[in-house]
């Protein structure tokens, strides 16, 4: 079945549900439609690309509108077109819709960064993607000429980012206030394995020289088995772990800290690898991780 028969069938069956059922319908639509193969393809001009929106988004207070951070206002035919709309657009992470009018607000930004915007009216439904449903947490990345971000924006306050990753050498992750590259914005650009496995560096652009430079002997990257790591951030102060360990491989404090806050988190391999990556962050339980 694609994408467009699957739409006329909810259209046909939409008049039978409530308004609480329908919003169980658009999760699950949208799960369905985005349980595809992640190797994307970046542009020359780009040299980036957005991971599909894997997630739900889960309704807030009913007769409530986020007010005042709207990207574009439309008409569209269901809520589901309405859904859609916002996981097609990189900046949208809530919308507000009405069932009556039809009438389709994308948002920037959520009640919860921006609780004194959610305000009552009546007739309207609020909804916001929920990081704890996320579900992109297995992806492909092709070369570093294409680094591919997450998508939409990472919850308020995030500092930490967790995955295991499948590549001989050359993982890179870079943390950025967009989810675009191009130099020389400002970014911080770490890879891991650089040196043919050997050292982890950092650069403050994705064409940048190393800002940081250092050995680390026990890495022990692979393109057979996924190795574990951790990297978090606070102003300036990048660290990056492995395991469950506490302390970390390597930390390095920017004496000149980039003026820019991390909204965005892409990932990206050596031109030569394919990188196989797990997400652990928004998808595992505290207690069923584990390294392979």
């Amino acid at each position: 079945m694609n994408s467009s028969t699957s739409v006329s069938m909810w259209q046909h069956t939409m008049h039978h549900f409530s308004s609480t059922t329908l919003s169980a319908l658009v999760l699950a639509y949208f799960m369905l439609l985005n349980c595809s193969s992640l190797i994307l393809a970046c542009t020359d001009t780009t040299l980036a690309t957005i991971l599909p929106n894997n997630g739900y988004y889960n309704t807030g207070t009913p007769d409530h509108i986020l007010q005042g951070h709207e990207i574009t206002s439309l008409t569209t035919r269901n809520i589901l077109q309405c859904a859609g709309k916002c996981t097609g657009d990189e900046l949208c992470v809530s919308f507000n819709y009405s069932p009556d009018s039809k009438v389709c607000d994308l948002n920037s930004e959520t009640h919860t960064t921006q609780p004194a915007s959610l305000v009552p009216q009546i007739g309207v439904e609020y909804y916001y993607y929920d990081w704890s449903k996320f579900t992109g947490c297995n992806f492909i990345s092709p070369n570093a000429n294409c680094v591919q971000f997450l998508h939409p924006r990472l919850p308020h306050g995030t500092t930490r980012i967790e995955f295991s990753v499948k590549t001989i050498s050359d993982a890179f992750v870079v943390l950025s206030p967009e989810n675009r590259v191009v130099d020389p914005d400002p970014m911080y650009v770490i890879d891991i394995g650089g040196n043919g496995g050997a050292d982890i560096f950092v650069r403050q652009c994705k064409g940048c020289s190393n800002a940081f430079n250092q050995a680390v002997p026990n890495l022990e990257l692979s393109d057979q088995h996924y190795r574990r790591f951790w990297i978090t951030w606070d102003s300036g102060l990048i660290r990056v772990g492995k395991n469950q360990d506490t302390e970390s491989l390597v930390e390095w404090q920017d004496p000149n800290p980039l003026p820019v806050d991390v909204h965005y988190i892409g990932f990206a391999s050596w031109y030569t690898h394919i990188g196989d990556w797990q997400l652990h962050s928004f998808c595992d339980p505290p207690w069923e991780w584990q390294t392979q």
